[in-house]
């Protein structure tokens, strides 16, 4: 397996670093989330994406519920 010369792997102090409001534990979380998400496909991925700066003002953003405004949907039980 040949490596790329212009390789160079991310550390997460590099990303920390960068982010100086971030501590470790943030940082784990961040990762996770990304995958979560979809945004990247392993921790590797989500630092390089890190690194680069991508756009990260969904991520923590909560989909509501979709409301029904329907009585059908409303069941009481006795």
């Amino acid at each position: 397996m040949q490596m790329d010369k212009n390789f160079q792997p991310t550390s997460p102090d590099d990303i920390l670093s960068k982010y100086e409001s971030l501590d470790k534990y943030s940082l784990i979380f961040v990762l996770t989330k990304m995958i979560r998400k979809g945004i990247a496909k392993s921790q590797h991925d989500a630092m390089k994406q890190l690194e680069e700066g991508v756009d990260l003002t969904n991520l923590f953003a909560e989909e509501e519920p979709e409301i029904s405004t329907s009585d059908e949907e409303i069941k009481e039980t006795p």
